[in-house]
C-alpha cells in the first residue's frame, strides 16, 4: 500500500531535490516512518525512485533519438553526468554514446 503512494508521488514530483523528504511529507509521515513501511513491503525508496529514474528515461529515448546528457540529467533528476552514466550502464549495459548511436 506504503509503495504504490510513494510510486505515484514519485511519477509527479521533481526528482533533483531531497525527494525522500518531500514524499514523507506528503504523505503525512516522517522519513524514519516511511523507511520502515517501505522496508515491512520489501523494498526501499531507493529501490523505488532507481525504477522511476530509469522509467523515465526510457519514456525521453521513446521520444527523442539522440538526447545529451544534460537532457538525460533534467528528466532523471541526477546531478552529475558521471552519476547518469553510470545508471545507463547499470539500466542498459550500454554507455550514452551507445544509447545515442
Amino acid at each position: 500500500m506504503t509503495v504504490t503512494k510513494v510510486q505515484a508521488y514519485l511519477k509527479t514530483c521533481d526528482l533533483t531535490g531531497p525527494v525522500i523528504g518531500g514524499c514523507a511529507s506528503s504523505l503525512g509521515m516522517s522519513v524514519s516512518v516511511l523507511s520502515r513501511r517501505l522496508c515491512s513491503e520489501g523494498v526501499t525508496f531507493s529501490i523505488l525512485l532507481d525504477a522511476e529514474r530509469r522509467a523515465r528515461c526510457e519514456a525521453l529515448y521513446g521520444r527523442h533519438k539522440r538526447p545529451d546528457a544534460a537532457l538525460v540529467m533534467r528528466v532523471t533528476g541526477y546531478r552529475s553526468t558521471s552519476s547518469v552514466t553510470r545508471a545507463i550502464r547499470r539500466w542498459f549495459g550500454a554507455n550514452l554514446l551507445e544509447l545515442r548511436s
